[in-house]
């Protein structure tokens, strides 16, 4: 009897250091998170280029309606000014054949984990992608039981994926340039565009050659139901121009509003 009841004791033990794993934990929360089918939030977004703030802070609200909707807008009627989240009314995501797209792209690709305010695409990624999570702080003392959580993700396919879209877009742009300059009949223009064009691309040759990216994702979980409280996204993008070191960061944060 001694022997089994000192078997319980231990397995109970076991049990309990693998609920507090925190990749199951990450894993418990977002996917309970997800499974939700309404639900608001509020949140901000700012861009940094080599620690100099790009704009103002670009304040939000959203609601998730179902599973395939959700409906964001700017707090307070601002406007955003960060170059990265351009919108003055409401934005309007839908899930269309398991992708998430803006309502009024008319393109339906797929949108970048790097430069969305939606916060489902941000977690599906998080979800799916390779990280290294650790509880930062672990809050059992506290009321709520709020347990920290921090997650990384060494970006390399999006990295690629990335380099992939500037890529084209940077061609698209050049190529639309040349052609109006020469339908426009106006050589010297065309030339400058030329030495123009040669000089964008070594540019670009150098920050995709050098071009990494990290997110950090940090969420609050309230240990005891594993519910979400808040998540926050770091993004960081290094590269080097012109010989110098840049580094872009997009942070964007998330605080769940439940009913109260």
């Amino acid at each position: 009897m001694r022997m089994a009841g000192m078997l319980i004791v231990w397995l109970l033990g076991s049990c309990a250091a693998f609920e507090d794993e925190p990749e199951e934990l990450l894993r418990q929360a977002i996917s309970s998170w997800m499974a939700e089918d309404n639900f608001r939030f509020e949140g901000s977004s700012q861009v940094k280029v080599s620690d100099v703030e790009i704009g103002r802070a670009f304040q939000f609200v959203g609601e998730v309606r179902g599973h395939n909707e959700i409906l964001i807008k700017p707090a307070s009627d601002s406007v955003s000014a960060s170059g990265v989240h351009r919108m003055s009314g409401m934005l309007r995501y839908a899930k269309v054949n398991q992708n998430w797209t803006a309502a009024d792209d008319a393109s339906g690709k797929s949108l970048n984990p790097l430069y969305t305010v939606n916060p489902l695409i941000h977690a599906e990624h998080l979800n799916r992608s390779a990280k290294d999570v650790v509880i930062e702080q672990a809050g059992a003392q506290t009321d709520d039981g709020t347990v920290l959580l921090r997650a990384t993700i060494a970006e390399d396919r999006l990295a690629e994926q990335l380099k992939e879209q500037i890529r084209r877009e940077h061609e698209e742009v050049i190529r639309k340039a040349l052609y109006e300059a020469r339908s426009a009949n106006n050589p010297e223009l065309a030339e400058q565009l030329n030495r123009f064009a040669e000089k964008a691309g070594q540019q670009l040759k150098e920050i995709l050659n050098t071009l990494t990216i990290r997110a950090d994702y940090r969420l609050a979980v309230e240990k005891r139901n594993r519910t979400l409280k808040r998540l926050d996204v770091v993004s960081s993008l290094n590269y080097t121009l012109d010989g110098k070191s840049r580094k872009e960061v997009i942070r964007t944060t998330y605080e769940m509003m439940r009913p109260s």
